[in-house]
């Protein structure tokens, strides 16, 4: 019996720096969302989780850090994403 070799395709090839990077990015990106929330809901004063949503943590004079968290973890995703769509180019899932 013969072994049959099937060909490779750039998904089964080990994913380029830039691409492993923005993998990264991909994984960093909820975690450190969540961090930074609890963080601050653990820091507000008068903040009750079971009352508030999150996204109440973006009022007030410290605001601008929920903000900035959203606006960072955006990022993070859309270049997340960008690393996942060349890691799978043309391999199953692919185009």
């Amino acid at each position: 019996m013969t072994a049959v070799q099937l060909p490779r395709t750039t998904a089964s090839v080990a994913a380029p720096a830039a691409s492993r990077s923005l993998l990264t990015c991909l994984a960093v990106a909820a975690p450190l969302w969540a961090a930074v929330s609890l963080a601050q809901v653990a820091t507000r004063e008068g903040f009750d989780l079971l009352r508030h949503p999150l996204s109440a943590l973006s009022n007030g004079s410290l605001g601008w850090l929920q903000i900035v968290n959203f606006l960072l973890a955006g990022l993070l995703t859309v270049a997340g994403a960008s690393g996942l769509r060349r890691a799978l180019d043309g391999g199953p899932g692919g185009r």
